[in-house]
């Protein structure tokens, strides 16, 4: 995860030898090598699991930890989440959860109905 620019000083010589005032190497010409960033992918943790009470209205929780931009050098990029079910929620809840760049759950369950979400 480093990028940047490093400078080689490059002769050529040759074996002919520096008898009678030869010059056997080339005058020093610089090469510039420059290793150009890329975006990486950010990272976190996740709660596994997350148990709310039925009729328990609005709830937020911290599920996501140790959110990271990728690399210390993304430190200015922003991070979004998304959360999509990947079973129908058949309205367990009252509507889609919404989980904030800092890790926090907003979720409401619908009064009345209680089960499995994944």
């Amino acid at each position: 995860d480093r990028y940047g620019e490093i400078a080689f000083n490059v002769t050529l010589s040759d074996d002919g030898g520096t008898e009678r005032l030869g010059v056997n190497i080339s005058a020093v010409q610089t090469l510039l090598i420059e290793v150009l960033p890329i975006n990486d992918p950010p990272l976190f943790g996740l709660l596994p699991r997350f148990e709310v009470w039925e009729d328990s209205g609005n709830t937020l929780a911290q599920i996501a930890f140790n959110i990271s931009t990728g690399n210390e050098f993304e430190w200015d990029q922003n991070v979004t989440f998304t959360a999509l079910p990947a079973t129908p929620p058949d309205g367990i809840l009252a509507g889609p959860p919404s989980l904030m760049p800092n890790g926090t759950l907003n979720v409401t369950v619908t009064a009345d109905r209680y089960g499995d979400i994944a």
